[in-house]
Formats: C-alpha cells, structure tokens, sequence
C-alpha cells in the first residue's frame, strides 16, 4: 500500500521489474478519460474496477473493468482518453497487462518510422507480435512477424479522410447503399487499402479497396 492506494508490482526471476497496477477511483482517472467513457457507449454500464497500470518503456495505460447483465467488458485508455481497446474481461485479467518482450528489430522499425509515437500495448499472440502505438491523435496496431519483420499497420480512419478516387468506387459498387460501420486503413508491403465494414439490415460485408479505387478480391 502507498498513499491509501493498493499496488501490485510483477518482477521476473533476475528483479527485473515488468509492471505495476494500482488500484484507483474513478474521480482519479485523468480527465479525458472520465469525458471520453461518460460520453461512450459504456457510460451506462456498471463500473467494477479501475487499474492504473505502469510498465517500463512505455505509456501508462488505464483499465475500466464494466459489466452490464452477463457482459464484462475490460476498456483500455490512453492518458489522452483515447480508447486503445475493448475486451471481455476474464478472470486472469493481470496476466494480460503484462507486456510482452518485442525484439530490437522491432523496436529499431518503430523509431525509425514513428519516432513521435507512443508504445500502449505489447502482445504475441497467434504466432505474431502485435504492437500498439499512439502516433499523433491516431491509434495504430502494427504487426510483426516472429522474426520482427514487419507485416502491417492498420488505423482507424474517419469518412472524411477517405481519398474521393477511394469514395467513388465503393458508392459504384454493390455496396453504395450500405451504411458504414467502420474504416480502417492498411499499410502492407504488397500496397495499400482501405477495409471498410459495411452493413445493410442483418448483412455484414468487409470489402477492400486500394488508393486507386480498384476493389480487392
């Protein structure tokens, strides 16, 4: 315990430390998180739990555990209130906040190209690293492979920022009349997309699009 506060620090074997989680209030969250989750879909949900969670190298990352009915769901934000991502809560939730170890392959390539950027979150999972950064007012999700060599990046875009070439191909296709759900744009070797989600009654549709307006099979 310090300042009235419970702390749990995680070290490995050589007292190396990994991670510290304290447990907060609410009211104790930097502001634009509390604005952010009190004007977000979960703002009515039942809040169980908030972690403050510190890990060396990279950025404080806060936790709003939050339940409604059989739902529970773990929201994590950024300092600037920005959520980096929503997933259901499960009962070994510590292990999780664990960063993971990414090699300098990995970490030279972040510098290099993002040297602004912000490192949120760490994972290896399916055989893949997968690094979260927070580059100006943008999340993105690089991915790795286990060698380090990099394999995407993909952000989070809004309609407006969509090429007009990119807008006209997708309102001439099959799918103009479906309403859009989400957009997300990739950075790979091969070229460059837009994935939009797209939706129209109970059908869901994902459908790629390069720079030039030309649809991905």
């Amino acid at each position: 315990y310090n300042d009235n506060k419970s702390k749990e620090a995680w070290y490995n074997n050589g007292g190396e430390w990994f991670l510290t989680e304290t447990d907060i209030r609410f009211e104790e969250l930097p502001l634009p998180i509390q604005t952010a989750f009190n004007t977000s879909e979960y703002s009515s949900w039942q809040k169980e739990d908030v972690d403050m969670i510190e890990r060396p190298e990279m950025e404080t990352l806060y936790v709003i555990e939050v339940e409604k009915g059989q739902e529970e769901y773990d929201l994590y934000y950024s300092a600037d209130g920005m959520l980096i991502k929503a997933v259901p809560d499960s009962d070994n939730s510590n292990g999780n906040y664990l960063p993971q170890v990414i090699p300098d392959a990995i970490k030279e390539y972040i510098a290099t190209n993002y040297p602004q950027a912000k490192i949120i979150e760490t994972d290896f999972e399916n055989g893949r690293y997968e690094v979260d950064i927070i580059e100006g007012a943008k999340h993105k999700e690089l991915i790795f492979d286990p060698e380090g060599e990099w394999i995407s990046t993909e952000t989070e875009v809004g309609k407006a920022e969509i090429p007009s070439v990119v807008i006209s191909a997708l309102e001439a296709s099959e799918y103009g009349a479906y309403r859009i759900d989400d957009i997300d744009y990739f950075e790979t070797p091969s070229g460059n997309y837009y994935l939009f989600e797209l939706e129209s009654g109970s059908r869901e549709v994902h459908l790629k699009i390069n720079l030039q307006g030309v649809i991905i099979k």
